[in-house]
């Protein structure tokens, strides 16, 4: 499984995309790294893959992030804020990783 993650990386790096669909495609929800078991995921993130999808990642974000703090502060109704929190514990993803995947989709 690992190996499809490197490969999907390296197809999405070499076609230089934005580093928030980049992420998106190996890490949001609808991702094969979504679809692991939770050991496959420890195992994965403690792979030599992962370390180069790292490095990527980090070339992509300097890139794309010159003069961009990476931060904003939005105010949302608390019915909502429960939702998205249920939702991201049921994806077994941090509540921000949840709202980067939702916000990278296009409209």
């Amino acid at each position: 499984m690992a190996v499809n993650l490197l490969a999907e990386a390296e197809k999405e790096f070499k076609a230089k995309v934005a580093f928030d669909q980049f992420f998106n495609t190996l890490y949001g929800p609808d991702s094969e790294f979504a679809r692991l078991s939770d050991e496959e995921k420890v195992a994965f993130l403690n792979s030599p893959d992962f370390h180069k999808i790292k490095v990527m990642m980090n070339e992509l974000e300097t890139l794309g992030a010159q003069g961009y703090s990476g931060k904003i502060n939005i105010r949302i109704p608390k019915t909502l804020h429960a939702r998205l929190v249920t939702e991201a514990e049921l994806e077994g993803t941090s509540l921000n990783q949840l709202i980067v995947a939702k916000l990278s989709r296009p409209l």
